[in-house]
């Protein structure tokens, strides 16, 4: 009895180089805060100021490639490595013999 036995197959998936003529960016809303130090109404002598000392900062961008079409990728794998496991079986089939005679050729008598 023998089975065979494989390694995980090792796969890749392989691409064509995309066309960008059909893409375009898609952007999220920024997402922005207004930031303004407790003392923003003051300048660095200490006097009133005309106007607050804030900052405005934003989350990184967030942006997708859209493209129409979808790239005809296909995945590629190596010949799977296969081992046999064999082990002698469990129970062994009677064989069937039988005892068959020819006649000799040549021979001036034949015997039966």
């Amino acid at each position: 009895d023998c089975t065979p036995e494989c390694e995980q197959p090792t796969c890749q998936t392989r691409c064509p180089k995309p066309d960008y003529s059909q893409c375009s960016i898609d952007c999220q809303t920024p997402h922005c805060s207004v930031f303004c130090p407790k003392d923003s109404c003051q300048d660095s002598e200490g006097e009133n100021c005309s106007s607050p000392k804030c900052s405005t900062r934003c989350a990184r961008p967030v942006c997708y490639l859209k493209c129409q079409d979808n790239l005809p990728c296909k995945n590629i794998c190596h010949p799977p490595r296969c081992t046999w496991n064999c082990r002698n079986p469990s129970e062994c089939a009677k064989p069937e013999c039988r005892l068959v005679c020819e006649k000799a050729k040549g021979c001036a008598q034949n015997y039966e």
